[in-house]
């Protein structure tokens, strides 16, 4: 490994500053810019949203959203001085800066009658700047899934639920996802007692349709992540338990809309085919349909960042990494990766915590990779598609993160306080978006032009395609295909 990567690099650039201030050398050339590059014009490099700012003794994030205006919210737990724990929201401005005119003198928590205990805060962020949060109230054993929907100044939503808020009190389960369907729809996920529990809720908040899910195949699947695809099938990520050990797992879940999918071979799970122990941490799907996860896996019983790329049929695809799975060193010591985003270009961004020689704690670390699963090597301070992030006093936390529209990474955690740091993202663009909206091969005034125009007014449904006509061969001639090009190719943000 090159020297120079094994040494600090939020260090070595303040060694490097002070040199070159010696020699009066000019703060362009003192400031190394490149991708990966924490900002340092966000918060003060690392804003430290603390406990007491909550009105808690200490405060754990779980989950980053960026309202449409460019407001950053942060959702975690807040937990008091006797120990008792409350879902609570902030929020920061798109620089950083904490902003007290959000909720109630900055901070929203949730203290609903008869709920002594609530943990989680996983955020869902909504088209018109409402924000739903997620979690998991009562006490253990007695724990079942919440929500609550927040006005865009963080005022809770009366017209959701009962006075803004919903529990499912009879699906014993420790909420880990949240997801906003298409359809509009809401959709928490859990674990319990090894299994799948999870509950869709309608767009205000009436239940609909619960489950515990178990497969045979697995002894135990402990979820962690859940996305949707463009059928409208949902692909929940985490690790199963197997004769072998703890294995990275995924499966196409089919109980919630009624099919019992037995003829698609991703109705049972899908188990990474590691050799060593491995965890799916999260999952996006890709444009063209294909499921990314991503992870760390054992090697040699040290971890190391992993990701495999799965084609829509279960066969994993042998244009990523070896064969379609790939391991990534990175210091050579314990690499873990917490969280994954997807960019609208292809390429793929991955924080975790890592172990390093000079470091006898973890540290927080970034990876960016092209397409291909190979590093991304205009990324780092080495040009070699990795990032150490030492924060000395903030110490490590990377858990979550969220990819701006610019292309700036936002991550967060928690070291006793709810944390947040940006890295710069360098040259960003979703190089497969073009004016063929409607996939005919043919960028036309009357029809393509007129169908982003429509998208991004707002319109939704058949008002987007209404009165156009499309070539037979054209691939994309409905409002679903349409919005999944628009949004994960040209990145626009749409409605469902």
């Amino acid at each position: 490994m090159n020297m120079l990567f094994s040494i600090p690099c939020q260090r070595l650039r303040c060694v490097l500053t002070c040199v070159f201030a010696m020699f009066a050398l000019p703060p362009a050339f003192a400031l190394i810019d490149y991708p990966g590059r924490i900002d340092d014009t966000f918060g003060n490099y690392v804003q430290n949203y603390a406990g007491t700012r909550l009105g808690a003794s200490s405060a754990s994030l779980s989950s980053i959203a960026v309202q449409p205006n460019g407001s950053i919210l942060i959702a975690g737990t807040c937990t008091t001085a006797a120990g008792q724990s409350a879902i609570c929201v902030g929020r920061l401005s798109a620089s950083g800066v904490p902003d007290n005119t959000y909720a109630n003198a900055g901070v929203f928590r949730l203290t609903e009658n008869g709920i002594t205990e609530s943990y989680g805060g996983l955020l869902a962020q909504l088209p018109d700047g409402s924000a739903l949060v997620a979690g998991t109230c009562g006490t253990f054993p007695a724990i079942y899934p919440c929500m609550v929907r927040l006005t865009p100044d963080g005022q809770k939503d009366t017209s959701f639920g009962t006075n803004g808020f919903v529990a499912y009190v009879p699906l014993v389960t420790d909420v880990k996802a949240v997801l906003l369907r298409k359809s509009g729809k809401l959709v928490v996920l859990g674990v319990c007692s090894a299994a799948i529990c999870i509950a869709q809720f309608s767009a205000n908040g009436t239940f609909e349709i619960g489950f515990r899910t178990t497969y045979a195949s697995v002894g135990g699947f402990f979820p962690n992540a859940i996305a949707e695809e463009a059928s409208n099938r949902l692909v929940i990520a985490g690790t199963c338990s197997t004769t072998a050990g703890l294995r990275g797992c995924a499966v196409r879940y089919y109980p919630l809309d009624g099919i019992s999918g037995t003829t698609d071979p991703l109705s049972t799970p899908y188990v990474w085919n590691t050799s060593e122990r491995s965890n799916g941490s999260a999952i996006a799907i890709q444009p063209d349909g294909s499921w990314l996860l991503g992870g760390y896996c054992e090697v040699g019983a040290i971890n190391r960042f992993c990701a495999l790329r799965m084609k829509p049929n279960g066969t994993l695809d042998p244009r990523f990494g070896s064969n379609g799975f790939a391991t990534f060193p990175f210091t050579g010591l314990d690499n873990q990766a917490r969280a994954m985003a997807l960019q609208s270009d292809g390429k793929i961004q991955l924080v975790g915590l890592c172990r390093t020689a000079t470091d006898p704690d973890y540290v927080n670390c970034a990876m960016r990779l092209e397409q291909d699963g190979s590093f991304d090597r205009s990324f780092g301070f080495n040009r070699d598609g990795r990032e150490l992030v030492v924060l000395d006093s903030f110490g490590a936390f990377a858990s979550t993160t969220l990819l701006q529209r610019d292309g700036q990474l936002l991550v967060g955690g928690s070291a006793g306080e709810m944390r947040v740091f940006r890295l710069r993202g360098g040259a960003f663009g979703a190089r497969n978006c073009d004016l063929d909206v409607d996939g005919d091969n043919i960028a036309a005034t009357e029809s393509d032009l007129l169908l982003a125009i429509r998208a991004s007014l707002g319109f939704t449904g058949t008002r987007v395609t209404d009165d156009l006509s499309f070539a037979t061969h054209a691939t994309r001639k409905t409002w679903p295909g349409i919005r999944d090009y628009l949004v994960n190719q040209c990145a626009m943000p749409l409605l469902p």
